[in-house]
């Protein structure tokens, strides 16, 4: 099994810095953050992803996924594009976008189609750019805060393009079991 570390709590800006604190520590790989006021983010990702991807290469990590701002949840933001675009120049796989929200009042089912109807918009992106698109779990008030939550969203959209991306610590925070929860979205893992 390979280990992957979520930077986003590593304070540096060099990639080469943080390859070498992370095979330091005995990590395998990168699950790196491309936001707004970190060194890859979506104004300057097209240059800096695939030279960043190299150097992790050459010291023997991997960046299998980056992922987006929070609030990431538009197929259509130029920002989508653009990583999109970035990361399959540089052969990161894998994109975690960012989380749908049900805020108190609202319709859990409009809310659903709302999201599903943005999920089918990334799920063309990722056709076109060969890159899939991952969904994690959160808890909170994010939509797919559990396992049974996030089928509601990806339940019928095709597995080749997007996915769950299970978080272990929020689905205990949640309460759901997580050998079913497991079990239940098994196709998009």
């Amino acid at each position: 099994m390979k280990i992957v570390l979520f930077t986003k709590f590593i304070e540096t800006s060099d990639p080469r810095e943080l390859g070498e604190y992370l095979t330091g520590l005995g990590y395998d790989g990168v699950d790196l953050p491309v936001r707004d006021g970190y060194h890859l983010n979506p104004r300057n990702v097209r240059k800096t992803l695939p030279a960043a991807v190299k150097t992790w290469s050459e010291m023997g990590l991997s960046c299998k996924i980056i992922s987006t701002e929070t609030d990431l949840i538009d197929p259509l933001n130029p920002d989508s594009t653009i990583i999109y675009e970035a990361a399959a120049e540089a052969g990161v796989p894998l994109i975690k976008i960012g989380f749908f929200r049900h805020n108190s009042g609202d319709d859990y089912w409009e809310n659903v189609s709302a999201a599903r109807r943005a999920l089918e918009g990334f799920v063309r992106l990722s056709e076109r750019t060969g890159v899939k698109t991952v969904y994690q779990t959160h808890s909170g008030n994010c939509l797919g805060s559990n396992c049974a939550g996030i089928m509601h969203l990806l339940g019928g959209l095709d597995a080749t393009w997007i996915g769950a991306h299970i978080d272990g610590g929020h689905i205990a925070i949640n309460g759901e079991d997580i050998e079913m929860g497991l079990a239940m979205c098994r196709k998009y893992l």
